[in-house]
Order: C-alpha cells, then sequence, then structure tokens
C-alpha cells in the first residue's frame, strides 16, 4: 500500500497546472453498486483541474487493493464568455477486492491543491456471495429467456375474445311451437380465419331438428359490433320445431377455429397454424303457441281501369 501511495503522490505532482478558478476543482470517486465477494472490480478516483500537493486514500474496511493505480487521463476546451478555457480530467483506476459479504461504504479520499483541501464523495457497494450471484444470473437467464421464446410467442399465438366469437340468434325474432324456427350460428372475425374442424352442435330437446343449409351468396358478410368492423360467416342454419309452447333452452355447442398467424420476423412471409376451441352459445327462448301466429296479409294486385274509347 504504501509504494501504491508513493507512487500516486509522484504522479500527482507531476500535473501540470490548470489556468482557472478554484471552484472548478473537483474530485470524485466510484465503484459498481454491486459487487462479488473474492472477485476483482475497479475503484476509480477522479480528479478535475487541480495539481495536486498530496492525495490520500482512505482507510477501507474489507476491500483490499490488489493493484494500481493506473492513469488515464483527458483533456477537453469550451468557450466561456467568448475565451477558450481548458481543463483537464485524471482518472485513477485501482483493482479491488471485497472479501466479506454485506454492505459497506469506501471513505472519502482527500487530496490537498493550493493550499486547500477536496474530498471525494462516499462510495456504497453492496457485496453479494457467490450463491447470491449465481441465483441473480439464473433468475436473469430465466427471465430473458421467457421475454424472448414465451411472452412473445403466446402473444402472437392467442386468439383473444376480440378477435373472433360466435353468436347464436334466431333468423326471426318470434319462435312459435308447431313450426319451423331458423336457428343461425354466425362467426365473427377479424383475423385469418383458415376454416372449422370438430363442431358439436348446440343440443336441443323437445324438437324436430334438421339440417337448413346455407346458400353462399348469403354466407359471408360484415358487421360492427361495439365499435369494431367484423367480418362474418355463417358457420350453420338449424330447422328447428318446437313441440309445445312455453320455454326453450338450447345449450352451447363448440368448434374448433383454424387460424392462420404469420410467423414472427420471418423474411418470406410464412405462417403457421394456431388452432383455437370456441364456444358456440346456448340461447333460451319462449316458444309463442301456434295460435299465434300470424300469416302475412298478401295485397291484392291493383288492376288499372279500362277505359272504352
Amino acid at each position: 500500500m504504501k509504494n501504491y501511495l508513493l507512487l500516486l503522490v509522484v504522479f500527482l505532482l507531476s500535473l501540470p497546472a490548470i489556468a482557472g478558478n478554484d471552484d472548478l476543482v473537483k474530485v470524485t470517486a466510484s465503484a459498481p453498486s454491486q459487487v462479488v465477494e473474492g472477485q476483482r472490480f475497479q475503484l476509480i478516483f477522479t480528479i478535475h483541474n487541480a495539481e495536486a500537493d498530496s492525495f490520500r486514500l482512505p482507510k477501507m474496511k474489507s476491500v483490499r487493493l490488489i493493484s494500481g493505480p493506473s492513469k488515464n487521463t483527458s483533456y477537453t476546451t469550451k468557450t466561456v464568455g467568448g475565451r477558450m478555457v481548458a481543463s483537464r480530467t485524471v482518472s485513477l483506476v485501482y483493482i479491488a477486492v471485497a472479501d466479506k459479504k454485506g454492505n459497506i461504504s469506501i471513505p472519502a479520499a482527500s487530496i490537498w491543491s493550493g493550499g486547500k483541501k477536496y474530498e471525494t464523495n462516499v462510495v456504497d457497494v453492496k457485496v453479494l456471495s457467490q450463491t447470491d450471484q449465481q441465483k441473480k444470473q439464473e433468475e436473469a437467464r430465466k427471465k430473458a429467456e421467457q421475454q424472448r421464446n414465451v411472452v412473445p410467442q403466446a402473444k402472437d399465438d392467442e386468439i383473444v375474445a376480440e378477435d373472433a366469437f360466435i353468436k347464436t340468434e334466431w333468423e326471426n325474432g318470434d319462435v312459435y311451437a308447431g313450426s319451423s324456427n331458423t336457428l343461425v350460428i354466425t362467426l365473427y372475425y377479424r383475423v385469418n380465419v383458415a376454416g372449422w374442424d370438430n363442431i358439436e352442435w348446440p343440443k336441443v330437446k323437445g324438437c324436430e331438428v334438421t339440417d337448413a343449409g346455407v346458400a353462399r351468396n348469403s354466407r359471408y358478410g360484415r358487421a360492427k359490433v361495439n365499435g369494431i368492423v367484423y367480418n362474418t360467416v355463417v358457420v350453420g342454419k338449424k330447422d328447428i320445431v318446437p313441440a309445445k309452447a312455453g320455454k326453450l333452452t338450447i345449450d352451447s355447442g363448440e368448434l374448433d377455429l383454424i387460424v392462420n398467424v404469420p410467423n414472427k420476423n420471418d423474411f418470406w412471409g410464412g405462417y403457421h397454424r394456431v388452432n383455437k376451441r370456441m364456444v358456440i352459445p346456448g340461447i333460451s327462448t319462449k316458444v309463442k303457441p301456434a295460435t299465434e301466429k300470424t300469416e302475412p296479409v298478401q295485397e291484392k294486385p291493383t288492376v288499372e281501369p279500362r277505359w272504352n274509347l
């Protein structure tokens, strides 16, 4: 340690004077906020615009200086009040080792210049054990892996409620006993739908059910829901004839929605397919008696009068 102090004093005394105000003189100390016990780290004392008469290292507990100082000098110039002002910064770099786990404080170092004493700031360092460091590195590795692989993939592949949903509704508002009533199942989507599969149609008890079929020209469309415009496709239609009036409950069903999802960062624009199990909502309806059903009134065609001329 005495050799370090002697070497430091010799080259500090050899520094050329810097013209300027004493207010420009500044000395600072810095080190990593966290280090690992037994591992080397840099302890740096920086001197701005000072001609050193002497320098004193602080007394440090649980910290050993194993080499240094090495000297780095830099110069800068700037214009102040129309004149060029030069400044110089000298950094003294020590290699240190902390021997004990815990929180340590490196006291202020002192420098005398022009008969005045200047002190650096106190440096607080947290010393981790080897085990703590290994745990910290492992946690950082796992977090980085999750952010790199799991989170983006889940976000890209997830089909949420606002991306696609299914509605079950009657084609006409009223449902009558003994008559054919059409139940329409419509998919609303704003993702790249490739199709659907494994359909489990809603179950209907106490009714006669047949497939109504879907006309091609009426299958696709567009609709706005809660301010969002969706593409629509009629997945299926069922003709349902309730046996009697009263409450009719149609259970929910399910289907597999197949969506094309673009591959992330794929130069060729490829995609992969994602299957999303979707619920076909059930519906409850009050079936009206057949006697309440009225046939639409047909207007008689208007006959133009004939005039005999």
